[in-house]
């Protein structure tokens, strides 16, 4: 009896270090991962050294092969006129630009507010 529960026992600690779980391995290529990321940024965009607008975001992936940029985890965006004046300002969750065209584009809960009409 006592030989027979020893070998119940071994049994049950040779299949208890059995590898249950074991976790998914997805190949990932070089164009699944950004080129470029940055946190908590702020992008000055200007022309003529006059400034157009003032981008921050939570959280910023460029991804160079496919020219294209992603901005995450909150934007905020205050544009300016030609006197370099606020004009309004862009909130959304997350965007992305086309690194080409440099479209932008933005997505969840979008909020634009001007600051009032000009003439």
């Amino acid at each position: 009896m006592r030989q027979t529960a020893l070998s119940l026992l071994i049994l049950l600690l040779l299949c208890g270090c059995e590898e249950k779980v074991k976790p998914s391995l997805v190949p990932l290529t070089r164009t699944d991962l950004p080129s470029q990321e940055s946190w908590d940024s702020r992008v000055i965009f200007s022309d003529s050294a006059r400034t157009k607008a003032i981008l921050w975001a939570g959280h910023i992936a460029v991804y160079g092969d496919q020219r294209y940029t992603l901005l995450e985890d909150s934007i905020h965006v205050d544009f300016f006129n030609e006197q370099e004046q606020h004009t309004s300002v862009l909130t959304a969750r997350r965007g992305k630009v086309n690194d080409v065209t440099r479209d932008f584009e933005a997505y969840d809960h979008v909020v634009v507010v001007s600051d009032g009409t000009q003439d």
